[in-house]
């Protein structure tokens, strides 16, 4: 497994500063949580190596993948295509490719749209294709923003179970408002407030308070977060 992490990590963009006092990233799929404006999105592009920190340094950069929120896929190839000319651009030897591409299309569920053009695909199976994309390097630390965004209730369920597959064998880190999804798949969540990066908490242990609590999602991460529970 590749090693992402950070220490005492400055990101200031214009007036707003990101502060991360300590990142790690497990197996599994991590959720970042917070409002519109948090740092969610400067925290991702941070580890990625995409925005570069005012201090400290993020080892592991060059070991991830990152899916921005405004990903679109918008191509006339179809799908078996698209991923196969993605794998070439991305480095993976020739030798290589027809595996790599054939694991990314069984991992995300895409293997009978193979021959489909990308751009037929409705709206859940191209946010697919673009995830198959992120997963093409073998190994990597896989970095999503939004990752359904502007899906539907089904589609984005069908999104959230796959990344949770997903992280049985690679680190996924997904930054996301959706609470409820984020409560119910996620097996750690890392939330963020005004700028500041908080602690890891196990998912288990936020299902368990959240199942006691009697509010809705929304309102139990935002508790939660104001009273540190998940700091």
């Amino acid at each position: 497994m590749r090693e992402l992490s950070a220490t005492e990590l400055v990101v200031r963009r214009g007036s707003f500063e990101l502060y991360c006092p300590a990142w790690t990233t497990d197996l599994g799929l991590t959720a970042v949580v917070g409002l519109n404006g948090a740092g969610k999105s400067t925290l991702l592009l941070a580890l990625a190596g995409v925005l570069h920190p005012d201090v400290g340094q993020v080892i592991g950069a060059t070991e991830t993948v990152l899916l921005p929120q405004e990903a679109n896929v918008r191509t006339s190839l179809k799908v078996g295509e698209y991923l196969a000319y993605l794998a070439m651009l991305r480095g993976i030897p020739r030798r290589d490719r027809a595996q790599a591409v054939e694991a990314a299309l069984t991992q995300c569920g895409l293997r009978g749209k193979v021959d489909m053009k990308v751009s037929k695909l409705s709206g859940g199976w191209q946010r697919r294709v673009a995830i198959a994309q992120a997963l093409l390097v073998r190994g990597r630390v896989a970095l999503l923003d939004e990752p359904t965004v502007s899906l539907d209730v089904s589609a984005s369920r069908s999104v959230w179970q796959l990344l949770q597959e997903t992280g049985q064998n690679r680190p996924v880190v997904v930054a996301s408002h959706e609470a409820s999804a984020v409560l119910e798949f996620a097996d750690s969540i890392i939330p963020v407030s005004n700028g500041v990066v908080g602690s890891s908490i196990p998912g288990h242990k936020l299902r368990t308070a959240y199942a006691d609590s009697g509010l809705s999602p929304e309102a139990f991460l935002l508790a939660a977060m104001a009273s540190g529970e998940a700091a």
